[in-house]
């Protein structure tokens, strides 16, 4: 067994074995900035609060709330297609639970 600890939070996504995630919990309060607990708590942490740290050490609002600007521009997905309903698709000769295109 090991301990691997990270900021790659596409490392839970990759890893198949019975793995445990834990992280060190942060909260963010628009009074307070942000708490470090210190506690570890089950499952992946917050994936994206770089900025906001970012905002709390340097003192500069324009610049915080460009980088939240840009942050939501990259993290921007196109709406997906229309599902197709079901009926388009039929069950797998192999599998019943299993749907394939017709």
């Amino acid at each position: 067994s090991f301990v691997l600890s990270t900021h790659l939070h596409q490392v839970c996504s990759l890893i198949d074995s019975p793995v445990r995630y834990y992280h060190l919990s942060v909260i963010q309060r628009e009074d307070l900035g942000i708490i470090y607990e210190r506690k570890l708590k089950p499952g992946p942490g917050p994936s994206q609060y770089g900025i906001e740290v970012m905002g709390h050490i340097i003192n500069d609002r324009e610049f915080y709330t460009n980088a939240l600007k840009y942050r939501q521009l990259i993290n921007w997905k196109s709406p997906s297609p229309r599902p197709r309903s079901k009926s388009a698709f039929r069950p797998s000769k192999y599998n019943s639970k299993v749907f394939i295109d017709s």
